[in-house]
């Protein structure tokens, strides 16, 4: 899995790529933290975007995307947080500092 993001003109996407080795139902989240991957900055709420029962098949890579809805700092720093599990799965509550899933950070310019 690896969580990434693109940006379109002033628009900020939220990308996550993943791949299975064999067939599996995956429910796939993915939000934005602060620098320091300690506070969720999108979505307000304690819920990561989402996509469940996703079904893979072996050796096909899947990419799913979403634009966040806030502008967001110019020359601040952010980092994009995605978490992959097995269907059906318990909400991670993102908010929370301890939970941290896979991170990539970047300067948004």
């Amino acid at each position: 899995m690896r969580p990434a993001w693109r940006r379109e003109g002033d628009a900020l996407f939220l990308v996550v790529q993943w791949r299975a080795g064999s067939p599996r139902s995956l429910d796939v989240r993915v939000w934005l933290k602060d620098a320091d991957g300690d506070k969720a900055v999108y979505p307000l709420d304690s819920r990561a975007i989402g996509w469940h029962d996703m079904t893979t098949e072996p050796g096909r890579t899947y990419t799913r995307e979403f634009e966040v809805g806030m502008p967001l700092q110019h020359g601040r720093r952010y980092t994009v947080a995605a978490a992959v599990a097995e269907n059906p799965s318990t909400e991670p509550d993102i908010q929370n500092s301890a939970v941290d899933g896979l991170q990539s950070g970047f300067l948004y310019r």
